[in-house]
């Protein structure tokens, strides 16, 4: 009997406990550190529909500033008339925690972004109004950043984005959290690097061994590092502390060619529709000499731009715009 009622006071504190959502509550112990972390989606004309196709990161660089902005890459601005961004806002209803989407839409005659003119410089800060203190949106302050000359090499790293996100089946109306990855910080660009014959990385640049696709572009880079303290009554406690330091650009790609020997080359063609390619030069060069062609391969390194490249940057042209060097 005493077996009995200790079950079923177990099975009333369950469930009242998620009710309460005390069970769900440790997986939002990082809340604060996914909050800033924006899904960035485009319009599709064809289908008329917004699409997930890139990451960012709020940031709030001077608590001067009438703005916070929303750092990303360029190339995910540049091409497009207007950006959607959707961040997780974690609110408490009923006793649950849950995450709920905050739109924000941006159009490029409406919003005045802050971009380098050298492409090589791949990222853009997007000036976005304070939030209501409603709204349960923390970005991250420049005390929450590092430099990369403090970074260390082999020194580890988590990166956070939506990487073909619709098509790993996680895009939805509630849940559109980011996925996190690990890697460890690789190489470091101290000056211009080239490859394949055009500029790849600038100083302020560095690689991280870690895989980035699609969709990662944007996304932030933090450090994860211990520190140890001593308490009043001489006990030592270690403690976590995260800090932004870059944004992933792209991968580094590996080029390889690749040859298919004439000899082989009749059983390619069989796998080809002879109707579609009948009249192709393509067909003919197949059927007379060995087919050489490259493709690429990601080399599991990414790309990432220093928050201090960014932050620096900004700084300097808000200065410009207050004694009226550049135009508002």
């Amino acid at each position: 009997m005493r077996k009995l009622v200790i079950a079923v006071v177990l099975v009333v504190w369950l469930v009242q406990a998620a009710a309460a959502g005390t069970l769900l509550k440790p997986h939002w112990r990082s809340k604060s550190l996914l909050e800033p972390i924006a899904l960035i989606m485009a319009f599709d004309t064809a289908s008329q529909s917004w699409y997930p196709f890139g990451t960012g990161v709020l940031c709030d660089i001077d608590s001067t500033f009438p703005d916070i902005y929303l750092i990303t890459n360029r190339h995910i601005y540049v091409n497009k008339d207007s950006l959607k961004i959707s961040f997780p806002n974690f609110r408490h209803s009923e006793g649950r925690i849950f995450a709920v989407e905050a739109f924000a839409t941006f159009h490029k005659n409406t919003t005045k972004a802050l971009m380098p003119e050298d492409a090589d410089s791949d990222f853009v800060a997007i000036p976005i109004a304070r939030p209501h203190d409603s709204l349960s949106i923390n970005p991250i302050t420049e005390e929450k950043t590092i430099r990369h000359n403090d970074l260390e090499y082999g020194e580890q790293v988590l990166f956070f984005g939506y990487p073909n996100y619709a098509d790993y089946g996680l895009y939805g109306n509630v849940w559109n959290l980011p996925i996190c990855r690990d890697g460890s910080v690789a190489f470091f660009a101290t000056q211009d690097v080239y490859f394949a014959g055009s500029k790849f990385l600038i100083p302020g640049m560095y690689l991280i061994d870690g895989v980035s696709l699609g969709g990662n572009s944007g996304g932030p880079v933090f450090i994860r590092r211990a520190y140890v303290s001593e308490t009043s009554d001489g006990k030592l406690t270690v403690s976590y502390d995260m800090r932004l330091a870059g944004i992933i650009c792209k991968h580094y790609p590996i080029i390889k060619p690749h040859t298919i020997p004439l000899s082989k080359i009749p059983a390619v063609i069989e796998l080809v529709d002879s109707t579609r390619l009948a009249d192709s030069s393509l067909v003919l060069q197949l059927l007379s000499e060995d087919y050489t062609f490259t493709y690429e391969e990601n080399s599991d390194l990414a790309v990432v731009i220093s928050i201090d490249m960014i932050i620096d940057y900004v700084k300097e042209q808000v200065d410009k715009q207050r004694i009226g060097l550049v135009e508002e």
